[in-house]
């Protein structure tokens, strides 16, 4: 935390974060379970080594992956 911040300020900007990462959860919530009725060839690639992972796990890796572009200049 820097001390020439506002904490306001930080605080709007942790709301925003999560309002952001809410938002993109919605998106990905249902393209992650129509990934799951698709047939077993047209289903993208497991995502990292681990495998499969549940829907909400799909959902919520996809919107973690998105936010960091977002900030980008």
């Amino acid at each position: 935390m820097h001390a020439s911040v506002p904490l306001a300020r930080l605080r709007t900007e942790e709301r925003e974060s999560r309002l952001l990462f809410a938002g993109l959860f919605a998106i990905f919530l249902p393209i992650a379970a129509a990934a799951r009725v698709l047939p077993r060839r047209w289903r993208p690639a497991p995502l990292g080594p681990q495998g499969r992972r549940s829907i909400l796990g799909e959902a919520k890796a996809a919107a973690s992956t998105i936010i960091p572009f977002v900030y980008m200049g």
